[in-house]
């Protein structure tokens, strides 16, 4: 494929391709940012708004995403001693990722939410590899774009890789020139009277080739260049709440969790709207002046100002004049209860709105509440973990692909392994928690999972976090049940507090007042404290068996009868 083909692919993907789509996304943005019109509400009455748009998308990426997600690595094909190394390593890079502003985790969510698809973008550092060689960061970066910007092709590979994906956006000047500092600016945009104005990106990605443009202009050597990485390196996952089309129209299947409660929040801020306008002109009440003669507007009303603790004096008016207060209205009791029953229908769509407040009686009720309001989520959650879990293996594969990106830790023939990971991101529930710890705890019990597995898939464990706590755990069992070990112990505790040869002294003394005391005790007393008499005898003869059970009484009649 050569540029041009490149820029007409691009101008259909935007154009056709993704332009119902776009329309879509916008009209939920103005409900998300809530600044969609409401021309039901007329001047001079200001419409109310809440931002429950903004709170629907934000609410469940703060309960559903842990604040500790775990990666589990598995070896499929080659040396099974590197998947605890390819784990920690895994598991690292995602303590890092905690820690970028804003959230990756979380974005990702907010995207599926807010516009229906969400993207990881993935590439390798260049600081590694080129120059002074660095170590610093990741090898391999995380990023989640803006899906309106993302123009991806809806053939995927098995992973729910694009086979081709275009990025568009307008991008700052100095921004470009950061990244590529070779570039010309052909459109002097940035300065002088072009000053406000951006560089149109655009860029293009598919499994054996990339290209990148500047205002038009080429920013790679010979235009297009081969993929490094041998796939596209964007990872996508849909919201869930749509359904592919025979059509092949992708709004149908990229839908945001706001398209179908835009009703509900123009309906809120309409209702809201009149209320607090009833209830504003309830408040401050109109006021009526009549006069049969003509009247001073202008100092009229700079002296009539209503307000509290406030003299007002009226003098020079015509004889006759008349001041009369308006009478209004409350909002009625049904108009309330209308919009309780919109409040109590949005809280229902998204029951995190509630977060903080309690939604049960009793501690058991809270959290079947609890658990019972994340199943909502499943969808945006399965989707998320399997995004991330994709993202690393292709990080992984990236790492073998370019030279000089190996990680401390990892040996070089620790690249030929082939993995497949997993990756939990759920938020932790009390209920669900307390019963996979019992059931692991009853199955290790009847011997029918090993420890490991009870820590990890039970427990929520790591692997490497399990082998540590078997280890520590079998270590406490010897110190705590081997009666030398602790002995031992106890010297070396008595020997460091200086008591070492005090409790040396006691225990001889104890051992030659021991017998002498037992001597001078009765033979049977004697046999008491020492337990149960062994005679050569008794250790020469044969276990008896079990007798038979003794039949039971005869059933006593009075008077001698059966």
């Amino acid at each position: 494929m050569n540029i041009d083909q490149i820029k007409k692919r691009a101008t259909y993907y935007k154009i056709e391709l993704y332009s119902q789509v776009r329309n879509e996304q916008r009209e939920d943005k103005e409900y998300i940012d809530d600044i969609f019109k409401v021309p039901e509400v007329h001047k001079p009455h200001k419409a109310v708004r809440h931002g429950f748009g903004r709170r629907m998308i934000d609410a469940p990426a703060e309960q559903i995403i842990t604040a500790n997600p775990q990666v589990f690595v598995e070896i499929t094909k080659g040396s099974q001693s590197a998947e605890s190394k390819i784990s920690k390593l895994f598991n690292d890079w995602v303590g890092i990722l905690r820690r970028q502003n804003p959230n990756p985790f979380k974005e990702f969510v907010k995207n599926q939410l807010a516009e229906g698809e969400a993207f990881i973008r993935l590439g390798h550092e260049e600081s590694w590899v080129t120059g002074d060689m660095k170590q610093i960061g990741l090898p391999v970066w995380f990023s989640v774009p803006d899906s309106m910007v993302v123009y991806a092709s809806p053939s995927e590979d098995e992973n729910g890789i694009p086979k081709e994906v275009f990025v568009c956006y307008e991008r700052q000047p100095w921004d470009v020139l950061v990244d590529w500092p070779k570039w010309t600016n052909p459109k002097q945009v940035g300065i002088g009277s072009n000053e406000k104005k951006k560089a149109e990106w655009t860029e293009y990605w598919s499994s054996d080739s990339r290209y990148f443009a500047a205002d038009g202009e080429s920013l790679l050597s010979k235009g297009i260049q081969a993929n490094p990485y041998n796939f596209s390196p964007f990872i996508r996952k849909y919201s869930g709440y749509g359904k592919r089309s025979p059509s092949g129209e992708l709004a149908d299947l990229i839908v945001s969790d706001i398209k179908f409660a835009r009703g509900l929040l123009y309906d809120e801020c309409v209702t809201a709207s009149d209320i607090s306008s009833s209830l504003h002109l309830f408040s401050h009440k109109p006021v009526l002046i009549t006069a049969p003669g003509k009247i001073n507007k202008k100092a009229l009303r700079e002296e009539f100002v209503l307000g509290a603790y406030r003299l007002v004096v009226l003098d020079g008016l015509p004889a006759d004049t008349k001041i009369d207060i308006g009478v209004t209205i409350t909002p009625s009791p049904e108009l309330l209860n209308h919009y309780g029953q919109i409040l109590g229908q949005i809280h229902e769509r998204c029951p995190f709105l509630l977060a903080g407040f309690p939604m049960g009686s009793s501690g058991t009720q809270e959290r079947m509440t609890g658990s019972e309001s994340m199943r909502r989520y499943l969808t945006i959650i399965e989707n998320t973990e399997t995004a991330w879990a994709t993202a690393f293996e292709k990080a992984w594969e990236i790492i073998k692909a370019i030279p000089k990106l190996r990680p401390k830790g990892i040996e070089q023939s620790d690249l030929d392994c082939e993995i497949k990971c997993t990756v939990r991101l759920r938020a932790p529930d009390p209920a669900e928690e307390n019963r996979l710890s019992t059931m692991g705890s009853r199955l290790i019990q009847n011997k029918e999972i090993d420890p490991i597995t009870n820590l990890t898939e039970f427990k929520g464990y790591t692997k490497e976090r399990a082998e540590e706590v078997l280890i520590d755990t079998i270590a406490y069992d010897v110190i705590l049940n081997d009666p030398e070990i602790r002995r031992l112990i106890g010297m070396r505790v008595a020997e460091k507090s200086g008591m070492l040869e005090e409790l040396t002294k006691i225990r001889a003394t104890s051992k030659e007042i021991e017998p002498k005391a037992m001597g001078q005790l009765p033979s049977t007393t004697r046999q008491r404290i020492q337990g149960e008499a062994v005679t050569e005898q008794g250790m020469e003869a044969a276990p008896e068996e079990l007798r038979e059970l003794r039949a039971p009484p005869v059933p006593y009649t009075r008077g001698g009868g059966v």
